[in-house]
């Protein structure tokens, strides 16, 4: 059974070993802060994400952006957007971490953000996708049939010195797995789903073809 984090003191007694039972928590710093640490621990780092580009490859309108909409006073979202750009340092650090993303089509083709916004991001990702410890892959809408990848996102990571983890989230809370039998499920979801996915040069021809479309719109 997961253990679940009902208040600040219960957060500050927990320490954060795979070894530690799961648990499931509200949002807030701690759950970040926890994340952030298996991410800078992270030799791997698999991130399923259907509807929204993973936070690490994030640009800031974007990650703003999709604060603000979901009712964020501007100020909180300021400071959590710095802290979401801090993060991306595990990707472009003197040893950065090997990032697959597997993105829905559907969060790039039906973006949360105004079109100048989603220029922007879009042409990130082609950017991010050039370097070699970086892989975006998408799941096509064309696809034409159920992917596990409409469960939701979760990020699955394989850390140096221990066993993987997996980091799952939703509206109002966040589970942290580390039972390894449930840590195995996971990693076969995302086998499977990146078998359901375009290869990375599919994937940047079509994110190109959408920001193209987009700039002709604008």
């Amino acid at each position: 059974m997961a253990y679940v984090a009902r208040s600040a003191a219960d957060w500050s007694s927990w320490r954060g070993s795979t070894r530690s039972p799961d648990w499931v928590a509200p949002h807030g710093g701690n759950q970040l802060a926890a994340l952030m640490e298996y991410e800078r621990r992270a030799v791997r780092i698999t991130h399923i994400s259907p509807n929204l580009v993973p936070g690490l490859l994030q640009t800031r309108g974007y990650a703003r952006s999709i604060m603000i909409s979901g009712n964020m006073p501007p100020d909180d979202a300021d400071q959590r957007t710095d802290v979401r750009i801090a993060r991306q340092q595990v990707l472009v650090g003197r040893r950065p971490v090997a990032f697959v993303a597997v993105i829905g089509e559907m969060a790039l083709r039906y973006p949360p953000c105004h079109a100048e916004v989603m220029i922007e991001q879009l042409r990130h990702l082609l950017a991010m996708s050039q370097r070699p410890n970086i892989e975006i892959r998408l799941v096509p809408l064309a696809l034409g049939r159920y992917s596990l990848a409409l469960e939701g996102q979760f990020i699955f990571l394989e850390l140096q010195r221990d066993n993987p983890v997996v980091h799952a989230e939703s509206c109002r809370s966040v589970s942290m797995l580390t039972d390894q039998r449930t840590v195995g499920r996971y990693r076969e979801a995302a086998d499977t789903i990146l078998a359901d996915s375009m290869d990375a040069h599919e994937t940047a021809k079509r994110v190109a073809e959408m920001a193209s479309d987009l700039e002709a719109q604008a």
